[in-house]
């Protein structure tokens, strides 16, 4: 029970997949997310103990700051021989397969049952995609310093800023802002630069899982 972690202080990896909810997931992008990101063979190529979180920016009364992981736990060993890990598959005498086998599921049913939570049909008011990235960087609520052994940080989302400072659904008609006149923009410099991540000297992998809108890319 509890978060599946090792109390033995050994340093793991650690993966934040960020989800956009602002605009509502339609089914295939639900679909699209749930099969990339937290599909039983993906989870299986995440090392034993490395933990995984999940955000959810919703956009709706809550800033970035304020925002809270909705799972957060340790990847635990499968108990199955279709992985890479030979920790994976346990032994007779201390961890019998059958018993990881209940902890994997476990750890499914909490992923499930929080993805659950994301299928809501309200849209979001705004959407503070890079004030949360900064937030995820600096804020040790979210686990994400670099203390982890290393980092990933999986964003799903339309890539469509909107808040008080940029609004790409008015920057995006037809072209979005390019990065080179967003930085360089004397309204946005200073803000620009204030939003930029620092995390630390050994920075996360990123991989986006971009959701089709009718924007550019």
């Amino acid at each position: 029970f509890g978060d599946f972690c090792p109390l033995d202080g050994t340093k793991y990896g650690h993966t934040i997949v960020i989800v956009d909810t602002t605009s509502a997931l339609s089914c295939s992008q639900f679909a699209l997310m749930d099969n990339i990101v937290f599909g039983e063979e993906t989870l299986k190529k995440i090392p034993p103990y490395d933990r995984l979180s999940i955000l959810n920016i919703s956009g709706r009364d809550i800033q970035a700051s304020e925002n809270q992981l909705i799972f957060s736990k340790c990847r635990p060993r499968s108990g199955t021989k279709d992985t890479k890990y030979k920790i994976d598959r346990g032994n007779f005498w201390s961890t019998p397969a059958s018993q990881l086998v209940g902890v994997w599921k476990r750890f499914n049913d909490g992923i499930d049952e929080s993805l659950e939570s994301l299928k809501s049909k309200e849209a979001g008011s705004y959407t503070q995609l890079l004030e949360q990235i900064k937030e995820i960087s600096r804020l040790p609520k979210f686990g994400f310093l670099d203390n982890n052994e290393y980092r990933k940080l999986i964003i799903v989302s339309d890539l469509v800023q909107h808040s008080n400072k940029l609004n790409l659904y008015d920057k995006c008609n037809p072209n979005c802002i390019k990065w080179e006149e967003f930085k360089n923009s004397k309204k946005l410099k200073t803000w620009a630069r204030m939003m930029l991540p620092d995390f630390g000297e050994n920075p996360p992998q990123v991989q986006f899982i971009f959701l089709n809108e009718n924007f550019d890319q």
